[in-house]
Order: structure tokens, then C-alpha cells, then sequence
């Protein structure tokens, strides 16, 4: 009796488990999205390649619209680029919940960036559908003529196998080749493969992606390269073939006029150092020229030539880059263009070659044998100093020799620190005299001396009275200095001095102030977590408050310190007593890591102990109110006030908040 279960056990394994584990995919899958506002049926692309790399791409969708908030896909878009694209055969239809099938009532045919400072030839076609009512299915496709290849003769795409915002059910890419041609295939994350049909002149590769899961984003995602799931496809034979197309637009568009030179010869006289001649170079050219997005025609890709672009005084990343690479070679320094693409993205070494990784030119320079990279975009920030948005970027070094890859250095968190102190002559009402110095960190010392620059005197002036009001509350300003405003680069240095009358909170004959508490990353809120956590910013700040309690008060209360720490940050805050002087410190240092998703309910507990334990201040009391009492011994205010900072304290704005999590 048992093999005779057994084997019956295994018959009807062998012939039901197939469907019914296809069956419960099904099942759980409409069940999970069975709420969502608008849902894809279908999604498939089907792409006729030629051999000169042109080709013929057709786009078929048919979506559900199930509740109102659907109404706002009503508008369909096809986008294309005029340079070399033209759309034919649009079809679109919706039908409602009655049976009715009803045409779409418009098709207009818009530019992209209209009335934006950029030249492109990007176009969209915009189809305006009617009766889009909850209930309803509407069907639409489109073909897209490819005529010509950027790259010649070569061919890239990616097929995604996880959606961004919307469910499908069914996705599908089917790409047809001539035979013969060479094409590469590499799976990321997935193990999906193409089923292959051969014909007499061509080759049919059909990948089919059923029931399609979105993507859940979180807080502190990880890099694409951690969690995207794709298939790339690419004729193109390698990376030093991407590096060897883009050098040759390089040298072909690398011209220097002669107004350039004579300009070049100006800026390095007397310059005695390689970097003082870069910088000279680089500064001159964001003093002087505009960002205009060029990317039309022939330039999509292909940078303007240099002279042509130092003329006009305006260009996109790709074009001021081609200028800096033609005004260094005139000074004797070697540079590069670079491609970049964002730390968070897909990091292209080691994936098949394709341009389409990459999303901004930056610049590689030579100095004392090793390579600077400077985006020549980023105003405000000296060659050698690299913007927080590029720190760990992925890069490709476009150098003649074939091209390399390499990642942009990330800055510690200690050279752009924010720290700043502050003195307090505290007043038996609740008002006080106070006292800050402070060094911003670079970044935002960059964006405010980016507007503070252009503003009028009359705006300058209404800032800062608006400042002025804001910290004292109604009350005097006696100084307040801002240091190195005008410097083209460099940290903003700042001084005030003023009397508030509602520094801290009085309840009778108590007075409380300080700190306070920190706020609960809402990062760690969920109950579980479903990706990988990534912290990719390093930063440091450090807040020193200095409090003269009256003569008349004594210590009720003094918080107990604070010295967290994990792999991502360290925290501490410090209570130090002398006399009748109370040094409040706080030092945060947030740094680069990467944790499973198994630290996450740690961190979680680190988090809620970071919003209790923060959330005390100091609390005193008059003299003369019953218990224990702390007697303290005199300090006079000039001890205190008016000393200044050491010069390699880094501090913040004056009146700015602190930099918390």
C-alpha cells in the first residue's frame, strides 16, 4: 500500500505541479496588485535590426484602468528624436465598461524642452484618449523608424526585467536580426532566456516576462547593480571599440583658435605651478561661459568643435569639456573627456559595451601622475575639489590609448565638516547675549555664494536684516560678519553677536535649554526591510555650545552623555561643567557603508535608542527652590565672550539648523 501512494504521489506530481505552480503565480500575483489604480496586461516591443545598425522598433500596450486616480494616463506619449527618428502608425483605441470602443481624439506633436535654454531635436508625440473611466481598457501602439545608428554600424539595448512603478502581467521583447550578424547577451540578476527561431535570412529572439513585480523603493536603496534585474544586448565587440569611436569625435572637433590661445597665454602668465594654470583655465572658463544643452542632430553624442564653442561662450557638459581639453593642451597639460555615469547606477565595467550607461562628460586631468576629475559644470569649486554628486561615480576615461575604467575618489566626511561654537551669557528671564563663529562646509558655501553673487545690493541687505531678526528674536545685533562672499571658491567664514529675550524656556523659576532631542530616521519605521541598506554620503559636523548660567541659578539637571556608533555613523554628545560655565558638544560623523538586510532590525534598535537618549536638556533652577544644590563658582563674561575660534575648527552657518539625522 505505501509504494502504491508513493508512486501515485509521483504520477500526479509529474502531471499537475507545472500548472498548478503556474496557476499560483497567477494567483498570488493578482492578489498582491489587486488594488492598484492602473495595470498592464501587456507590454511588448518588437525591434527589426538591419546591418548598418537602422531599425524598426514597434511598441504594443494594452492597460487596465481600475479606479479614478487611472484618469491621468489618458495622456499617451511616444517619444522620439527628430535628428534620426520618425514615428509611424500610431494606433490607439480605449473601451469602456459598456462595450464601446472609442478612437483617440488627438495626436499633437510637441518639442521636449520648449521654452528651456536647450537645443535638441527630442520630440513627443502626445495622444489624448477619451472616456478614460475606471472600468476601461485602453490599447495603443506605435512604430519608431531608427535611421541611422549613432555609433555605426552598432546596436545596444537593455530588456528590464523589474518595473518601475506599474504591474504588467506580460512583457515580452522580440528582436529580429539578419543572420549571421554577431550579437552578445549577458543576464543580470535574472535567469530569463530567449527562445530562438531561425529563418533563412534572419533570427527571431523572443524573451517573455510574465507577471512583472514593481519595484518597492526604501530609504538608503542599494546601486543598481544590486538589485536591477536585466538582459543587455549588444553588437558592439568592446569597450576599447566605444573608446576608439568617441576619441576619434574628440581629435576630429579638437581645434584651438587663435583667440583661444592668445587667451590661454594670458590666463597662465605667471602662473608658477601646474595646478595654479589649471586652475586659471578651468576658472575662466565657468566665469565665462553658459550651460546650453546642444544635443541635436549629429551632436546628440558628438561634442561642437572647440573653437566654435569658445566663441559662442555657451555648451553643454560635452562641449566645455572639448574646450578645457583644447585650452590645458595649449598650456602643456594633458586631459581627457570622461563619461560618467552616477554612483547609484549601473557600474559598466564588466558589462557589455554600450554608451547608454552613462549620463554626463566630466573631465580627466593630468597632474604630478595621477588624474583629476573636475566637472567643469560644478561653479564654485576648485579643480582638485570634487562635488558631493559625483564622489564614487563610475567612470570611463575616453584617453586615445583605448580607454580605461576607474571610480571618481570619495572625499572624507572630515574635509567638508560642519562644525560650528557658540557662547551664551544666560539672563535670569530667559533672554541672552550670544556669540557664534562658524566655517560652512563647502557645499553650502558653494550654492549660497552662487546667489549671493548676482543679488543686489538692496536683496543682500534684506537677508541679512531677515537673518538678523530670525536669530535674535526681536532683539540687538550687535555684528554680524560674512567672510570670503566674494572669493571664487573656498568656505564661507561667518560672526554674529546679538542679545535674544527668548533663548531658552522658562516654567517658573526654571529654565531649560540646549540641544534637545533627535528625531527618529523614518528610514527605520518599517517592520522589515526588503533591500540592502546603502549609505553613500560621508559628512561630519560638530556643534560646541558654551552656556554662563546667572549667578543666581544652579544646576537642576545635566544630561547624562551620549556615544552611539555603528557601521554607518558615530554619535556623541558631551556635558562638561566648570563653574558656572556648562560646554554642551555634539559631534556627528555619518559614513559610506553597505549592510545586509539582516542588520537591519539592529540598526532599527540603534535608532530608537538615538531618539530617547538625545531627548533631554539641561534644566536649572533659582536658588532658594527646595533641593540639592550644586554651588558653582563665578565667571565673568569677558573670560568667555569675544575669544576667537582656532583657525582648523570647521564650522556652520550662523543660525542654519544643525545637521541632523
Amino acid at each position: 500500500m505505501y509504494f502504491k501512494r508513493l508512486i501515485l504521489a509521483v504520477l500526479l506530481s509529474a502531471v499537475c505541479t507545472p500548472q498548478a505552480l503556474a496557476n499560483d503565480v497567477s494567483k498570488s500575483w493578482e492578489k498582491k496588485y489587486r488594488d492598484e489604480t492602473v495595470l498592464y496586461r501587456l507590454a511588448e516591443s518588437t525591434i527589426e535590426l538591419n546591418r548598418d545598425g537602422s531599425y524598426k522598433e514597434t511598441e504594443h500596450y494594452v492597460m487596465e484602468i481600475r479606479k479614478e486616480g487611472g484618469q491621468d494616463v489618458g495622456e499617451l506619449t511616444v517619444p522620439y528624436d527628430r535628428g534620426f527618428q520618425e514615428v509611424k502608425d500610431i494606433k490607439a483605441f480605449i473601451k469602456t465598461p459598456d462595450g464601446k470602443r472609442h478612437k483617440y481624439t488627438s495626436i499633437q506633436d510637441l518639442d521636449v524642452y520648449s521654452g528651456a535654454a536647450m537645443y535638441s531635436d527630442a520630440r513627443v508625440k502626445v495622444v489624448t484618449m477619451p472616456n478614460v473611466v475606471p472600468g476601461s481598457v485602453m490599447e495603443w501602439q506605435s512604430t519608431v523608424l531608427n535611421k541611422k545608428s549613432l555609433i555605426p554600424g552598432a546596436f545596444s539595448i537593455l530588456f528590464d526585467c523589474l518595473v518601475d512603478a506599474i504591474p504588467i502581467r506580460k512583457k515580452q521583447l522580440t528582436l529580429i536580426v539578419p543572420k549571421g550578424m554577431p550579437l552578445q547577451f549577458t543576464n543580470w540578476h535574472t535567469a530569463i532566456r530567449p527562445e530562438i527561431t531561425k529563418f533563412k535570412d534572419k533570427v527571431r529572439y523572443v524573451w517573455t516576462l510574465e507577471y512583472a513585480d514593481t519595484l518597492e523603493l526604501e530609504d538608503y536603496m542599494p546601486s543598481a547593480d544590486d538589485i536591477a534585474q536585466y538582459v543587455s544586448i549588444s553588437n558592439i565587440k568592446s569597450w576599447e571599440t566605444i573608446a576608439d569611436w568617441y576619441w576619434g569625435l574628440v581629435t576630429k572637433n579638437l581645434k584651438a583658435s587663435r583667440a583661444m590661445k592668445k587667451t590661454v597665454k594670458e590666463l597662465i602668465a605667471g602662473k608658477l605651478t601646474q595646478g595654479d594654470k589649471i586652475q586659471a583655465i578651468i576658472g575662466y572658463i565657468q566665469a565665462n561661459f553658459r550651460y546650453v544643452s546642444m544635443s541635436f542632430g549629429s551632436n546628440l553624442l558628438e561634442p561642437h568643435p572647440s573653437d566654435e564653442v569658445f566663441g559662442n561662450k555657451y555648451g553643454d557638459c560635452k562641449d566645455q569639456v572639448l574646450v578645457a581639453t583644447a585650452m590645458l593642451k595649449e598650456a602643456g597639460i594633458m586631459a581627457y573627456p570622461v563619461l560618467f555615469a552616477d554612483a547609484d547606477g549601473i557600474d559598466p565595467e564588466n558589462k557589455l559595451p554600450m554608451p547608454g550607461y552613462f549620463n554626463h562628460v566630466i573631465l580627466g586631468i593630468e597632474l604630478e601622475g595621477k588624474l583629476f576629475y573636475t566637472d567643469v559644470l560644478a561653479k564654485g569649486y576648485r579643480f582638485d575639489e570634487i562635488p558631493i554628486q559625483l564622489q564614487g561615480g563610475h567612470v570611463f576615461v575616453v584617453n586615445g590609448q583605448g580607454g580605461r575604467f576607474d571610480t571618481v575618489p570619495v572625499t572624507p566626511g572630515d574635509e567638508n565638516g560642519l562644525v560650528k561654537e557658540s557662547k551664551h551669557i544666560l539672563k535670569e528671564d530667559g533672554s541672552a547675549l550670544v556669540e557664534t563663529t562658524a566655517l560652512w562646509d563647502i557645499q553650502t558655501s558653494v550654492g549660497v555664494r552662487a546667489g549671493w553673487k548676482n543679488m543686489p545690493e538692496t536683496s543682500k541687505q534684506k537677508l541679512v536684516d531677515a537673518l538678523n531678526e530670525r536669530l535674535s528674536s526681536g532683539g540687538k545685533v550687535f555684528e554680524h560678519r560674512l567672510e570670503n562672499m566674494d572669493a571664487p571658491f573656498g568656505r564661507i567664514k561667518s560672526y554674529i553677536k546679538y542679545e535674544t529675550p527668548q533663548f531658552v524656556e522658562a516654567a517658573g523659576d526654571f529654565l531649560t535649554f540646549g540641544l534637545g532631542g533627535n528625531e527618529r530616521d523614518a528610514a527605520f519605521t518599517k517592520k522589515k526591510r526588503i533591500y540592502p541598506l546603502d549609505f553613500n554620503v560621508a559628512s561630519y559636523s560638530q556643534t560646541k555650545n558654551v552656556y554662563i548660567i546667572p549667578k543666581s541659578f544652579e544646576v537642576a539637571y545635566l544630561p547624562k552623555d551620549v556615544d552611539l556608533s555603528c557601521e554607518y555613523f558615530d554619535y556623541s554628545r558631551t556635558y562638561r561643567r566648570n563653574g558656572r560655565a556648562i560646554t554642551e558638544t555634539r559631534t556627528v560623523r555619518f559614513k559610506r557603508a553597505r549592510l545586509p538586510v539582516s542588520a537591519y532590525g539592529r540598526l532599527k534598535d540603534l535608532e530608537t535608542q538615538y531618539s530617547r537618549l538625545t531627548n533631554e536638556r539641561i534644566i536649572i533652577k533659582k536658588i532658594g527652590i527646595p533641593g540639592e544644590a550644586s554651588p558653582v563658582a563665578d565667571v565673568t563674561e569677558k573670560q568667555v565672550m569675544g575669544k576667537p575660534l582656532q583657525e582648523d575648527q570647521a564650522a556652520g552657518w550662523v543660525g542654519a539648523t544643525d545637521i541632523q539625522k
